[in-house]
């Protein structure tokens, strides 16, 4: 049966040829609609626990996306008028980019212990800032560096690096496709959501381009005044990852052409064998790319390789391919070109066939990850290869048939490491120096398994010497890093407090609603925990700072001249705090 399916397209040499590249082409037109996504969510899965806790979390906890903005002057004195001066027309500008909401920096931090009002009440209803008239200079650069809020967040500990928090609109449209999409039950109705969810993000990419452009031309400005700026934060970092995919996209391309080309001259000595598997290698690549299009798959940090890899598998079948007509050629000199395609594509179709069909079981089985990009590399992959495979005999069936046929070389090696490897393998007095290198190569190999470890820092991703990196680096060193990490604290209910509660008079019940307002914290024992976790996660050397119901006790201690606040105090500060002021810290 194959062999009459082969036999048909080599007969037909021209309309196999359109044909197929028809197709090619037609499925390759969509490759243009082939997406970068850099997302965090990108590598997850939708019903992952982790993701929907955190959604669920993000309900009742805010979570802003932010950018974080290093400002280094270069005299390193960021309190001076020059900068301060600097800094404020920094921050309005800013502030007029698209997609920016409000920016937080020590132009506008709030301040409760510079002032010369004293009086806590009265200071609270409309807080001072390092510009309020009311305000002494020094005492406000010592709070800003002492304060809990602002050390290591908008301030280096040296007080040489300052930063600005760039905080953006929030994608209200895109939370509520998620939550749609979480709710819905109908599978076609989830399909639906799936495709508004990606119109909406292809949209939100542009704008949020335009964006992060707007904000990276303001900081290129400043960067002319010998001050020195970087850009962190998430969106940026995504940003970025998307512009390094493309780059790596084109780079991986354009090496593969010299690389592979300069290899199948040198190997068969023919123009017509270099520039044939190279075409039949890319429109195969393209047509795939139109196939991942079309099932709305889209390209991340870690599938971006399969350009590399569905390039690579492709040229060795059709490299064996050729090798084995070229052989043919030689052999039978007289016999029909025909003939001699035919009786290649057969002797080469089970081993190519067990070869694509292995490796595509093999990336396959990804699917059993939990990591989104993972899956979606080995669906690519396996989809990608089988796609090669029958665009290689297609088009060799016909491409072989319309070339006039000619005196093929290939190169001859004297060295043949087959044959040298099997003469070693039979000599029995060798046998022993086999053994004696398997061993010595399990043992490194094992102490090199032993050494490998899990990387899974943002940073590392990136060369030292790219902006991105020394950027990040900066930040995490001064400014407290720049992905935030966010730990909820849960107490159980105690059934003894629940049966006390039921039995309680109305009057009494009504302080139980307490609990559910905002002082349900603000108790000595739970302000103890909220303490203890606090100083935990501070100790440790891969976090930079840490903002939490802590930060409000060490603050309240200080306006309390060092005395700890008790509960009262604390409910009391936190009930008439400014909504703005809340907004900016806690």
């Amino acid at each position: 049966m194959f062999a009459k399916l082969l036999k048909f397209f080599i007969s037909r040499p021209k309309s196999t040829f359109f044909g197929t590249l028809f197709i090619c082409l037609f499925l390759s037109f969509f490759a243009f609609k082939l997406s970068v996504d850099a997302s965090a969510e990108s590598l997850l899965l939708e019903d992952d626990a982790d993701l929907k806790t955190f959604r669920e979390i993000s309900k009742h906890y805010k979570s802003d996306n932010f950018l974080l903005l290093a400002f280094k002057p270069y005299d390193e004195k960021p309190f001076s008028n020059e900068n301060l001066a600097k800094l404020k027309k920094l921050h309005e500008e800013l502030e007029k980019a698209p997609l920016v909401e409000r920016v937080f920096s020590i132009i506008n931090a709030p301040l409760l212990q510079s002032s010369q009002n004293t009086d806590l009440k009265e200071l609270l209803k409309n807080i001072p800032n390092i510009e309020s008239l009311d305000i002494n200079r020094t005492k406000a650069q010592n709070e800003i560096l002492n304060s809990p809020f602002y050390k290591n967040n908008i301030i280096s500990k040296d007080g040489k690096v300052t930063g600005l928090i760039i905080y953006l609109k929030p994608d209200t449209v895109y939370n509520n496709l998620i939550e749609k999409r979480d709710l819905a039950t109908d599978e076609k109705e989830k399909d639906q959501i799936r495709l508004a969810i990606k119109e909406h993000q292809d949209k939100q990419k542009v704008i949020t381009k335009q964006s992060l452009d707007t904000i990276k031309s303001i900081v290129r400005n400043y960067e002319k005044n010998k001050d020195t700026l970087y850009l962190g934060g998430v969106s940026m970092i995504a940003d970025d990852m998307i512009a390094y995919i493309k780059s790596d996209l084109v780079l991986y391309g354009v090496s593969l052409v010299f690389l592979l080309g300069f290899a199948l001259y040198y190997f068969f000595r023919s123009w017509r064998f270099v520039f044939l598997p190279l075409f039949i290698c890319f429109i195969s690549l393209s047509a795939a790319s139109g196939v991942f299009a079309l099932l709305n798959f889209q390209i991340t940090v870690i599938s971006s390789n399969y350009v590399a890899l569905v390039l690579i598998i492709t040229l060795s079948v059709v490299v064996h391919l050729i090798t084995h007509f070229i052989e043919s050629t030689q052999n039978h000199p007289k016999a029909k070109v025909e003939r001699i395609v035919l009786e290649t594509l057969l002797a080469k179709a089970n081993p190519s066939l067990y070869a694509i069909v292995t490796t595509m079981i093999g990336f396959f089985s990804l699917i059993l990850s939990n990591i989104e990009p993972i899956i979606k590399l080995g669906i690519m992959m396996s989809i990608g290869i089988g796609l090669a495979l029958i665009f290689s005999y297609l088009f060799l069936a016909s491409i072989l048939v319309l070339l006039k046929p000619k005196n093929y070389h290939k190169k001859e090696f004297k060295f043949n490491l087959l044959a040298f490897c099997a003469k070693t393998a039979l000599n029995p007095k060798k046998r022993r120096m086999i053994y004696g290198i398997s061993v010595l190569a399990i043992i490194l190999a094992l102490i090199g398994i032993s050494k490998l470890r899990v990387e899974n820092s943002f940073v590392n991703y990136f060369k030292d010497g790219s902006e991105i990196k020394k950027g990040l680096l900066v930040i995490d060193k001064n400014l407290g890093g720049t992905l935030p990490l966010e730990v909820i604290i849960r107490f159980p209910n105690n059934k003894n407090d629940q049966n006390i509660s039921d039995a309680l008079d109305s009057f009494e019940s009504e302080f139980e609603n307490l609990a559910t307002q905002e002082t349900y914290w603000f108790d000595s024992k739970k302000t103890r925990i909220a303490k203890k976790v606090h100083e935990f996660l501070e100790n440790k050397e891969f976090v930079g700072s840490v903002l939490s119901l802590n930060s409000l006790l060490t603050l309240g201690k200080n306006i309390n001249d060092g005395k700890e606040l008790d509960d009262f105090a604390l409910a009391f500060l936190n009930e008439n705090l400014p909504a703005k002021f809340k907004q900016d810290l806690l």
